[in-house]
């Protein structure tokens, strides 16, 4: 689950190529790197994918889409050139995300003018006659083509648009002699993004340095899992103890990664004795798979520049949207019995 950023300065071909096959993807203007997200009311798993463009052959059904849209629509690869036509699609659109939304193209591609780009951004374009009906924007490296948004009028969707994009994308990877096709991710419980995968055969990293075949996939024992699985055991042991406690979860926990800040994405809050600003809490760690007991505090509300955030998020029986810190650790085990003991304990003690 550890959670990793990196704001390249250079960025050669080569080396995209490396950071891909080793996880990461981009956002703006940095590659990052992290096991999961907080999002669709849970702690939810990111597995990246990827297909291997030399092994490709369309399915009978992307061929007959590609085919029938050639037919109705013309298409142009180009540079990325952001302009207000993208910018009304992007708009449009933003009621399907979920999550940290940047607020335009312009952001979310980091275009400034004191920090050009290091990445090698271009777009496909689909018109409808004179009008842009869908646009795609992709990464090139050496061997490897990165797919990174895209957009559509949703007056066209019964064209399938969306997936017309990564269609041509791939063609194209292929037609420049490319090994890689990297779209992104899907998330574990939501399948927002599962529609990647009717596409190919595609791949999954393990986490470990591993790429497999998604056949694998359900029998995966990841660090996701096991938090998942330990989390639940400590819940069903607060449950059965008679504690009383509440489950938020923490959007903001690769601050912690980061920088500073709690770093667990979900967290249990004693409600007896827990003030508004001051928790206390118990939390699981994956990386040291330990428990904590210990005072957590809020003290300010985060603004991230350029984004918003869906209104779900401020679900406040859900999610907390305040930057939380470590106050007081007093426990530390990998026994949840003797975290169990010690919550008890602070219960009788401080109640």
């Amino acid at each position: 689950m550890i959670v990793q950023l990196y704001v390249p300065k250079l960025l050669l071909p080569a080396h995209l190529d490396s950071y891909m096959a080793s996880g990461w993807f981009r956002s703006s203007h940095m590659l990052y790197r992290s096991e999961v997200m907080c999002i669709s009311e849970d702690v939810r798993e990111v597995t990246n994918i990827r297909l291997n463009l030399e092994r490709h052959v369309f399915k009978k059904r992307s061929r007959k889409l590609l085919n029938q849209n050639a037919q109705r629509f013309t298409v142009k690869i180009q540079p990325l050139d952001i302009n207000d036509e993208k910018e009304n699609l992007y708009e449009n659109q933003k009621i399907k995300f979920k999550g940290f939304i940047f607020d335009n193209l312009k952001h979310f591609f980091a275009l400034l003018t004191h920090n050009p780009s290091v990445f090698d951004t271009q777009e496909v374009c689909v018109y409808d006659g004179d009008k842009l009906v869908a646009v795609s924007f992709f990464d090139l490296g050496r061997k490897t083509l990165v797919s990174l948004l895209g957009l559509y009028d949703m007056a066209y969707t019964k064209y399938s648009l969306g997936t017309y994009t990564m269609l041509l994308e791939i063609a194209h990877g292929q037609t420049l002699g490319y090994k890689f096709y990297y779209p992104g991710y899907i998330i574990g419980g939501d399948s927002t993004f599962d529609y990647k995968l009717r596409i190919g055969d595609f791949q999954y990293y393990d986490w470990r340095g591993m790429w497999k075949s998604m056949h694998k996939l359900p029998q995966e024992v990841s660090n996701t899992s096991q938090y998942k699985q330990k989390t639940q055991e400590l819940a069903t042991e607060l449950a059965a103890n008679n504690i009383l406690f509440k489950k938020i979860l923490y959007p903001f926990f690769s601050f912690g990664y980061l920088s500073y800040g709690v770093k667990n994405p979900s967290i249990y809050i004693i409600t007896d004795i827990s003030q508004k600003d001051r928790w206390l809490t118990v939390t699981y760690l994956v990386e040291d798979d330990c428990y904590t007991v210990g005072y957590i505090h809020q003290y300010e509300t985060i603004d991230v520049p350029n984004m918003t955030c869906t209104a779900d998020f401020y679900n406040e029986d859900m999610y907390c949207m305040n930057m939380l810190d470590y106050d007081i650790t007093l426990l530390e085990t990998p026994d949840l019995k003797q975290a169990i003991d010690t919550v008890k304990t602070l219960i009788a003690t401080l109640s």
